[in-house]
This record gives C-alpha cells, sequence and structure tokens, in this order.
C-alpha cells in the first residue's frame, strides 16, 4: 500500500515537473534550425564547433555542442528543450538533435542517433550513447514513435512513459524492457532533478 502510494506520489511529482518545464511555451514539431545555449553548469567546457561557448551563444544547423566537465542547457528555435550531461555530444540537424556520444534530456523535439530515429508526440524523454556503442532510450512522460535508420532492417516501435530500449552495438536486436520503480525514483534523483533548481538560477529565463 505504502508503495503504490509512494509511486503515485512520484509520478504526480514527474507530471508537475514536466509541466513546469514547459510552462509557457508552446512546444512545436516544426523543424529545427539552431539551438540557443541557455544554461552552463558545474564548468566552462561547453563547445561549439570546437570553440568556447557562452549564455546566448547559438549553433545552427549542422554545428556541433560538446560537452566537457560540464552541464548544459539548448533552447531550439521551436521552443524544444534539451539538457546534456557531462562528455556529451550532439549535432543540430534535420532529425532535431543527433546524439553521437552522452546523455540528454530532450524535451520537444525529434532526436536520432547512429541506430534510430525517434518521432515524439508531447514526450519528455532520455537518450544515452554509451563508449561502447549501446544505445539506450528512456520515455519519462508522453510517447516516442522509434524507427531503425538502417534500410535494411526497418524495423518500428512505440514507447509510452516507463518505458525504455536497449540497442546492441552491432544494432540486430533490441532489448524492451520497463523501468522498474526503484529505477524511476532514481532517475528523479539524478542529474535530471539535481540539477534543476541551479539550471533555473542559471538560465537566462
Amino acid at each position: 500500500m505504502k508503495t503504490k502510494l509512494l509511486f503515485r506520489l512520484v509520478g504526480g511529482f514527474v507530471c508537475a515537473f514536466f509541466l513546469s518545464l514547459i510552462a509557457g511555451k508552446t512546444i512545436g514539431q516544426s523543424p529545427v534550425n539552431q539551438a540557443t545555449l541557455t544554461a552552463i553548469l558545474e564548468g566552462n567546457q561547453v563547445f561549439i564547433q570546437e570553440k568556447q561557448a557562452k549564455l546566448k551563444d547559438t549553433a545552427r544547423r549542422n554545428q556541433q555542442v560538446r560537452t566537457g566537465m560540464a552541464r548544459a542547457e539548448l533552447t531550439f528555435d521551436n521552443k524544444a528543450i534539451a539538457r546534456l550531461s557531462k562528455n556529451t555530444r550532439f549535432t543540430v540537424g534535420e532529425c532535431g538533435v543527433q546524439l553521437q556520444q552522452g546523455t540528454a534530456l530532450i524535451s520537444g523535439t525529434s532526436a536520432c542517433t547512429r541506430g534510430v530515429t525517434a518521432a515524439v508526440r508531447g514526450t519528455t524523454y532520455l537518450l544515452t550513447v554509451n563508449d561502447n556503442g549501446t544505445e539506450e532510450y528512456e520515455v519519462l512522460e508522453g510517447a516516442v514513435d522509434f524507427s531503425k535508420t538502417s534500410q535494411e532492417d526497418p524495423h518500428k516501435w512505440s514507447m509510452d512513459g516507463g518505458d525504455r530500449c536497449i540497442l546492441e552495438p552491432d544494432r540486430k536486436g533490441v532489448i524492451r524492457e520497463k523501468l522498474s520503480r526503484g529505477e524511476y525514483t532514481r532517475r528523479l534523483r539524478g542529474w535530471l532533478f539535481a540539477v534543476l533548481k541551479r539550471m533555473k538560477n542559471a538560465s537566462i529565463g
């Protein structure tokens, strides 16, 4: 009984957080052409095209954003948001966020990796590309339609909040599973929520 109550409270907290994340903004699914740096945390190692970046700097289509020992938040021209963990690389591209390395929290825009394209429907999700080539996708809210980028294996599937899938380096198989309650709670206590207050303080609004 207590466990069910805790899970409901956690779920309510998540919904409140995501609503606050997009409050006052209309997040569209229009094409992404640029991303503006709206927060830098825990260091200054944020780069656009390998040049040191600062708040309000803009990465345009086909330009790469990279974090070293720092975290960052970017706001796209369609009002979507991406929050980058340390040691993360992505390119502003036709699919939205083209993630090459690291972990990104993405809200309101599509994304792709070497192996998969993610089309969103009012979604906030975590996307990770590990050093060994394994790709992980965790949907925290909303729904995501996934499709493999390989024309030889045009596999498609959908995921809802609380779902996770893992794509191995050979990209031949997709492991699909549910996040456990413990994992779900840990996501709330991880870097995503730990830096929220500091991100708000550092944000340019």
